[in-house]
């Protein structure tokens, strides 16, 4: 069903951690870096735009506002380098835009060795599992790497995310449908989607065609290949289809390089995607990589329970250790998980409050100590001069 003209205004665009800062009133999105106004046409008349479709993705991403999400399915690479790899993925998210909350597990499997070929001997044939759990909050980030595992660290906002998160390659799900092998790959800003794809389509050739009744398909032209989406009308107009072109030589017509294809349905007014698969090269490609996933959706538009951005909250083994990094490099130990009492000072550190109180080595802060004592004399000797002059 044709959900109606949406009113898009090309505004500015502020990137925040993981969340969109755009001014959003009903069926409006900004999502662009010129000022325009774009209003969808009636489908039976003829295809909608191609600023139409886009801004039908950007609206149910602004209306998508927290969920609880876990993917399983599988990931397989034909490469030459480090040999074949096939095997399970596990993935889970949860996040809440407004509370600017996010969490991402991630597991599969990996070559034992990224930097020698897997012919090379027998300690490096085969895959590994690989993958860790992340979290990121206002205040600090909470990283676990399943190859280091017993120590959750907690660290400060102000590292660069790529480097926190590259254990799990964190992604948000809302970016599925435009996302690509790249995306889900690198850690991606979602609130970076949109502008980033307005910007590199700007004044670019564009097409749309109608394949089936109600798939569009927009095709945009570029030098060295271009950009091929379908959006499908039953499902909101969301892409089911995305397929990167490459040209391969001068005079020859653009081919498929990476693909992705997603499903949809609609949940708690939105529509969310429920299976998703990527591919870095065409199906016939010697050494094609893909990704086959299946997502089930816990929450949508809910509430997601703020313990899952805790280190005590990853469902970690009880003996991990808890690592307070957030003040320097030098870690400060907060105890274990499974600790029945936790360190008084976990929850401040959790909070990145500077006030926390702090102990060197278990022991009493004796310049505090000895400052206060000198207070409570100076105060007593004042009394005691006082009454002696009444005296």
């Amino acid at each position: 069903m044709h959900p109606g003209p949406y009113a898009v205004s090309l505004l500015p665009v502020r990137r925040e951690r993981h969340v969109w800062r755009t001014a959003v009133s009903h069926r409006m999105t900004a999502f662009g870096v010129a000022v325009a106004v774009v209003t969808g046409v009636s489908a039976a008349a003829q295809p909608p735009s191609p600023d139409f479709l886009l801004a039908a993705f950007a609206d149910n991403q602004q209306r998508f506002r927290s969920g609880v999400m876990r993917a399983v399915g599988t990931v397989s690479s034909k490469s030459s380098e480090f040999g074949p790899v096939n095997g399970p993925v596990t993935i889970f998210c949860a996040f809440n835009v407004d509370a600017e909350l996010f969490r991402f597990d991630r597991t599969e499997p990996r070559p034992k060795s990224l930097w020698r070929p897997a012919s090379t001997g027998p300690n490096n044939a085969g895959p590994t599992t690989v993958g860790g759990k992340y979290a990121e909050t206002p205040k600090r980030f909470v990283a676990w790497n399943a190859e280091r595992p017993k120590h959750v660290r907690l660290l400060p906002i102000h590292l660069p995310k790529q480097s926190v998160g590259s254990v799990v390659s964190p992604f948000d799900p809302r970016i599925l449908g435009l996302a690509n092998w790249i995306t889900v790959r690198h850690r991606y800003d979602a609130s970076a989607m949109i502008p980033d794809l307005s910007k590199r389509l700007a004044g670019r050739p564009v097409a749309v065609t109608e394949p089936r009744p109600g798939l569009y398909r927009v095709r945009w032209a570029e030098p060295h290949g271009g950009l091929e989406i379908d959006f499908d009308r039953d499902v909101g107009h969301m892409p089911v289809r995305h397929v990167d072109l490459a040209v391969p030589a001068a005079g020859r017509p653009p081919v498929p390089f990476g693909s992705a294809v997603t499903t949809w349905q609609a949940q708690s007014g939105v529509y969310v995607p429920v299976t998703a698969s990527f591919q870095d090269g065409p199906d016939d490609w010697p050494q094609l990589s893909r990704y086959d996933l299946r997502l089930t959706w816990e929450v949508v538009n809910g509430r997601v329970d703020e313990a899952l951005t805790t280190a005590r909250g990853m469902d970690l083994p009880p003996d991990t250790l808890i690592t307070d990094n957030t003040q320097g490099d030098r870690g400060v130990p907060l105890g274990s998980v499974g600790d029945l009492t936790p360190d008084p000072r976990l929850a401040a550190a959790e909070n990145n409050d500077l006030s926390a109180p702090t102990r060197s080595g278990g022991g009493w802060n004796w310049t505090a100590v000895a400052l206060t004592v000198g207070a409570v004399a100076l105060v007593a000797a004042i009394i005691l001069a006082a009454r002696r002059s009444r005296d």
